[in-house]
């Protein structure tokens, strides 16, 4: 039996095991995301626009012992005077590992999403 899928307030406010460790007022966030892996850690990029300038984002690791880590990306108000203006953010959260990874899964409030890891190919820092 298909069941038809969540609204986006649903989706926002839906319980999963992330949601009991996030703060208090915290609403999953939406961003595009890309992945790079670099000397020894995989690094995980988040970008979007609010419409105010009055949240704080942030992501947050997600229970379990899995690998790769899986992550969900969230934002609170931070309490500042509200402007509303479109209001670019970008943040990022990183990881160590020796292993080859190819996907990274985030949960936001659009869903989940699997992304893929770029391999770093720079040649190393430069020596003068």
């Amino acid at each position: 039996m298909e069941r038809d899928p969540p609204s986006r307030a649903d989706r926002r406010h839906a319980c999963s095991p992330h949601d009991r460790d996030a703060p208090s007022g915290a609403e999953l966030c939406r961003a595009s995301y890309t992945a790079r892996q670099v000397a020894g850690c995989v690094v995980l990029y988040a970008t979007g626009v609010h419409q105010s300038s009055d949240h704080v984002v942030f992501f947050r690791r997600d229970p379990g012992e899995g690998f790769p880590p899986r992550f969900s990306l969230w934002h609170v108000r931070s309490g500042a005077a509200e402007v509303m203006t479109t209001t670019p953010f970008a943040t990022t959260v990183s990881f160590q590992t020796m292993k080859q990874v190819s996907e990274v899964v985030v949960t936001d409030a659009a869903g989940r999403h699997a992304v893929a890891v770029q391999a770093d190919r720079s040649p190393g820092p430069l020596h003068w």
